[in-house]
């Protein structure tokens, strides 16, 4: 009996140690995310004037506005937004490691690029669905994309994307990966990414190494 005594004791010892030393590491864990780290279910912001350092917890994000200059996104894998991320006149992000789904929120567009807005998509998957599956995107129109630029500034410079991922499994309704909706045409250029959209880039694209 003395024996077991001592062994749950020692067994008692261990787990309270074990704990003490998970919740340090939680600690430490939380106090690195920063008080910029989004959960699931939230729609992150940009709570500084620049040089925002955003890190997207796995799951739903559902969109966001960027809007201030040096912005950085960050998803730890399965982060995913599903209604629309903007980028506003004189603002400047990069994601990484993002995944963009449509959905009934997005459904014309995934990311929509302004004048005066400028963009980097790194490591970033984007998934359209097929156009019948009304319940998933909705009713998509015959000139839906991926992205989306609206420019007044003839070959506008507003977005790269490295390392990305373009893919639909059916007809989505995309008319092309990237669209111009303003007045003027903007350009974009994806390089080393893979499309596996069954429809071209775009006339907006330059393209470089990239694969099917």
């Amino acid at each position: 009996m003395a024996s077991k005594s001592i062994q749950d004791l020692f067994q008692k010892t261990d787990l309270e140690r074990a704990d003490r030393l998970d919740r340090a590491q939680l600690g430490d864990l939380f106090d690195s995310r920063g008080s910029n780290f989004f959960r699931k279910g939230t729609a992150p912001l940009e709570s500084k004037i620049s040089e925002n350092f955003i890190f997207l917890e796995e799951g739903d994000h559902k969109g966001m506005t960027v809007s201030k200059k040096q912005t950085i996104v960050i998803g730890k894998p399965g982060a995913m937004f599903t209604s629309p991320v903007i980028v506003e006149n004189g603002g400047s992000v990069i994601f990484q490691n993002c995944y963009f789904e449509q959905t009934p929120n997005n459904t014309e567009r995934l990311a929509l690029i302004k004048e005066g807005g400028r963009a980097v998509f790194q490591n970033c998957i984007f998934k359209k669905f097929d156009s019948n599956n009304k319940e998933k995107v909705g009713t998509p129109t015959v000139t839906s994309s991926y992205i989306s630029l609206e420019t007044s500034i003839f070959n506008e410079d507003m977005a790269t994307f490295t390392g990305c991922i373009f893919r639909e499994d059916a007809v989505s309704n995309a008319v092309s990966v990237v669209t111009n909706i303003g007045t003027s045409t903007g350009k974009v250029y994806i390089s080393y990414s893979i499309n596996q959209t069954g429809i071209a880039f775009g006339a907006a694209v330059t393209s470089l190494g990239n694969l099917t």
